[in-house]
């Protein structure tokens, strides 16, 4: 049931990145294809840290827009035999079904549009406060995670876990808050933070 849920509302279109503890995959949802979405795939004896970050990250995404919304998550123990075909990961996730209890969490969310360094490249050299604007919005968001939860860490912060999503609505502004004051930022992209296998909450 969950292979025919998958089959039925996503389409692959590839491999987007791996680590230690998941492969993350690009697909399109097929009732709204331009609606880009990628899908974290990761064993379930790792999945807990994954699902209980999604839920924390989900909860600041009406005080900052640099994390990415989790739109849900689906347990199964197959994946689509075409998700495997020209997957250079495809022996590591099948070595997952292999172990535990054989079963995969994939977690759904929102795709970003542009790596690091195509907006690093084309901002700095064109349009310098596309960049400044980014900045900001990353330095408020992780100021809003630390005051949320106590004290907050990454862990990993670098060029390969900082993507971009294109700003719908580039005259209106992108409005945030620090303390008492509003700040109204215009930009034209919105960097998103990922991957945060590395992330410690509370106090260290």
């Amino acid at each position: 049931e969950c292979l025919e849920t998958l089959l039925k509302t996503y389409e692959y279109e590839g491999v987007l990145g791996a680590g230690a503890n998941g492969v993350v995959l690009g697909v399109r949802d097929k009732s709204t294809p331009r609606l880009l979405l990628a899908i974290k795939l990761t064993p379930i004896y790792n999945a807990a840290f994954d699902v209980r970050v999604a839920c924390k990250m989900n909860g600041l995404l009406d005080k900052s827009p640099i994390f990415n919304e989790t739109l849900g998550w689906i347990v199964c123990n197959q994946v689509p035999h075409a998700w495997l075909h020209n997957n250079m990961y495809a022996t590591m996730i099948q070595n997952w079904l292999t172990r535990g209890n054989k079963k995969l969490v994939y977690m759904v969310s929102i795709r970003n549009e542009y790596a690091f360094d195509q907006i690093w490249n084309y901002s700095v050299k064109r349009d310098p406060l596309t960049w400044k604007a980014g900045l900001f919005l990353l330095l408020h968001g992780i100021g809003m995670a630390r005051k949320q939860f106590g004290g907050f860490s990454h862990g990993d912060i670098q060029r390969g876990n900082i993507m971009w999503a294109v700003n719908r609505e580039p005259n209106k502004p992108i409005i945030v808050k620090m303390q008492n004051t509003e700040f109204h930022v215009y930009a034209p992209c919105v960097p998103k933070l990922i991957d945060f296998g590395a992330s410690h909450f509370g106090k260290a």
